[in-house]
């Protein structure tokens, strides 16, 4: 499932106030297709089990957490959370629900103004990759999200971090031949800069992974 963004021409203030409405809307709403989650951010490459232990740790016989022990309490290290995520979370406090999984936040740099992968980055996507080609987690999907900072027009913004996450999902059906099927991707733009972080920050451009639920 492809959600698709294509506002991008100048537009007077008004209708530009109302298409940055209407953007943050769709936002709120493609973030409901991950589960409310805390994201575990890397500043180097994860191996492929690494990762698959924490977006599918069912799968992976990891065992798991009761949500209302709210997992950003966990000392991963570095853990950020989305400001979706912190009120969902503050919500489940009381469940009893088992939370499956948790996000990971991949560096992934593009070209200036692009979606062209730059080399150094493609070392994560090959071990994302690796696995989603294991034959345990051949049944399994995934959300790629597309972020950026909050330089530019929201507008571009949002166009261009879903432009970025397609490139992740057709480099993966290239070079590692996953479904695309098995691939839902969103456009975040700057609309869910990591929490604590300026918005202009260069750590909110980034890629998330989510399983989705």
């Amino acid at each position: 499932m492809n959600i698709e963004n294509t506002l991008h021409h100048r537009r007077t203030p008004i209708a530009s106030s109302l298409c940055s409405a209407v953007l943050a809307i769709i936002s709120m709403q493609v973030s409901t297709v991950s589960v409310a989650e805390d994201v575990k951010m890397y500043n180097h490459v994860p191996s492929a089990n690494e990762m698959a232990n924490l977006l599918f740790p069912k799968a992976s016989g990891q065992p798991t957490i009761p949500q209302r022990m709210k997992m950003r309490s966990i000392s991963f290290d570095p853990v950020e959370s989305t400001p979706q995520v912190e009120a969902k979370a503050d919500l489940a406090e009381s469940s009893e629900q088992l939370a499956e999984s948790v996000g990971i936040g991949l560096p992934i740099k593009f070209d200036f103004n692009s979606d062209a992968i730059t080399s150094a980055s493609r070392p994560y996507i090959n071990e994302l990759g690796k696995m989603l080609s294991r034959e345990d987690l051949v049944n399994e999907n995934i959300v790629i999200e597309g972020h950026t900072d909050a330089s530019g027009s929201a507008q571009y913004n949002q166009k261009l971090s879903l432009r970025r996450a397609q490139s992740i999902k057709q480099y993966l059906f290239n070079q590692h031949g996953i479904a695309r099927n098995r691939m839902m991707i969103s456009g975040k733009g700057e609309y869910s800069p990591l929490s604590g972080q300026n918005p202009f920050a260069a750590v909110n451009r980034r890629v998330e992974i989510h399983k989705p639920q």
